[in-house]
């Protein structure tokens, strides 16, 4: 995935619960410097049963890239946690991180005139 710096891009997670009762907290680990992602709870009815959305935020000004992975974590009473793995079938089963690259803001190529 590609992020501008000063922008935002969303990785949507599926969450397979097999009877999980439990809210689970998603979140993004090993993100690189200068990106950060804020955790988002996945409640075991409604929308967010079964997916949520992570929104991954670029600061200004940064050039980076690097693998990141994204944790499910039950929030009580078990305390469970689980890596995410990817769901595309071009993938291994136990392909559990993806890349995310910030590139600059293009200027605006001037028109000569």
């Amino acid at each position: 995935m590609t992020i501008t710096a000063g922008k935002t891009a969303t990785v949507e997670v599926a969450v397979q619960r097999d009877r999980f009762g439990e809210e689970i907290e998603v979140s993004a680990f090993g993100l690189p410097p200068g990106v950060y992602a804020e955790p988002v709870i996945s409640k075991n009815e409604g929308d967010v049963a079964n997916k949520v959305t992570l929104t991954l935020t670029a600061e200004e000004g940064v050039m980076t890239s690097g693998s990141f992975g994204i944790l499910g974590r039950a929030t009580e009473p078990s305390l469970l946690e689980r890596r995410a793995r990817s769901s595309k079938p071009w993938l291994s089963d136990l392909a559990s991180y993806l890349w995310v690259t910030v590139v600059p803001v293009s200027e605006p190529v001037p028109k000569e005139g």
